[in-house]
């Protein structure tokens, strides 16, 4: 069975490095690596052959068997290789560690990977590299009330207003701490030029944001689903806004 590369990546990810039971694991190596398949692991040094690649690979996942892989973005292809960036650690929680892996492929198999850890802090920085967002709405009471139910699930909560001055609006803040990423201000909203993502650590805080949402007034444009043709793990729900602002909220397993 021939395998693209971005197939061969993300299979490795979750059906390998990120697979507790072992028969299924076997399974993934046997139709994913070649019988001559080479791992090079940084810290553990060359694995050679499935039988190898499937001892370390149950060791690795045995010192952290709650531990899952996330891709941080698709997976790059060139030629008959291919790399992969992903962060790892126990879902809920802010990720462990992050990595790299780069894998050459022959006929649709893994041929070679090549596993890279990453600095953690700049993969988290480049993860998202959004300060925050600003949407102008026409009702600022009933917007503000709409979000801070709706976000409530999410545990983002409304944070002290910022009052205008010198020209610039008042703003009512939403964030999580003291951290405010995502602003209302009074205007005239262009609906069909924004849409934002909000990200939820798990299906239920999905699910639950899609209730809330409903619940305070919101529409339903779709409800929550597994979104597979995006990338293996994309469960969302889209919802609009009083003014018809499509929002989204994602969950990457």
């Amino acid at each position: 069975m021939s395998n693209s590369i971005s197939t061969l990546l993300l299979r490795n990810l979750s059906g390998v490095f990120g697979e507790n039971d072992p028969a299924r694991r076997r399974a993934a190596i046997d139709e994913i690596f070649h019988e001559d398949a080479v791992f090079y692991d940084p810290q553990g040094g060359i694995f050679r052959g499935r039988d190898e690649i499937d001892r370390i690979a149950g060791v690795i996942k045995a010192a952290h068997p709650d531990f899952e892989y996330q891709p941080l973005f698709p997976p790059e292809e060139l030629g008959d290789a291919g790399r992969v960036r992903w962060v790892s650690g126990t879902p809920g929680k802010p990720p462990a560690y992050a990595g790299t892996d780069f894998i050459v492929a022959r006929n649709g198999r893994i041929a070679s990977l090549y596993l890279f850890f990453d600095n953690l802090a700049n993969e988290s920085r480049k993860e998202n590299r959004i300060d925050h967002v600003i949407l102008t709405v026409s009702d600022f009471k009933r917007s503000v009330a709409f979000y801070a139910e709706a976000l409530k699930p999410l545990e983002i909560t409304t944070l002290p207003d910022y009052e205008g001055k010198d020209g610039h609006p008042d703003l009512k803040g939403f964030g999580i701490g003291k951290s405010h990423f995502f602003w209302l201000k009074e205007g005239k909203p262009d609906p069909q030029a924004v849409h934002v993502g909000f990200v939820a650590k798990d299906h239920s805080e999905v699910d639950a944001f899609y209730k809330a949402a409903l619940a305070a007034g919101g529409k339903s444009k779709k409800p929550p689903q597994a979104r597979p043709e995006y990338y293996p793990g994309y469960y969302a729900t889209w919802v609009l806004d009083p003014d018809g602002h499509d929002i989204e909220v994602v969950n990457k397993s």
